[in-house]
């Protein structure tokens, strides 16, 4: 991903690579919180920070928040990937491919199992909007 730059950057520090997955786990709760409207249709705020609490506190998410692995930035792709989902079936936001196709690449480039997870978001756009979404897929 960008460990490369940050280790040219700072050759000496070795906790440097830290930021990367340490920032990912942030902007993944900061989106979790936000895409709660769009995620948690009818359910009320307070389960989304519920959900953002139990998530934020959980020893997995801080482990992975502090260890040099791909984890943290999947959740973040993820999380993004489900939030313009749910966001194209309310209210589709004009060229919202390119989105799409910028966090499918993401997703792909960061771990292999993002072909499995980019196969299930395709799967689960066309069933919700059937032939709609195909001139804006192609």
């Amino acid at each position: 991903m960008a460990l490369a730059p940050l280790r040219a950057l700072f050759p000496q520090s070795l906790d440097v690579l830290r930021v990367i997955p340490l920032a990912a786990t942030l902007l993944a709760l900061t989106v979790m919180f936000w895409g709660w409207r769009w995620v948690g249709r009818g359910l009320s705020f307070w389960w989304g920070l519920a959900i953002v609490a139990i998530t934020a506190l959980s020893p997995i998410t801080i482990l992975h928040a502090r260890t040099v692995i791909s984890e943290a930035p999947v959740f973040l792709f993820s999380l993004l990937m489900m939030v313009l989902l749910e966001r194209i079936l309310l209210n589709p936001p004009r060229g919202w491919g390119i989105w799409l196709g910028i966090l499918m690449v993401c997703v792909l480039y960061t771990r292999t199992i993002g072909w499995v997870l980019v196969a299930a978001w395709l799967a689960y756009l066309l069933w919700k909007r059937g032939r709609a979404v195909l001139p804006q897929l192609s």
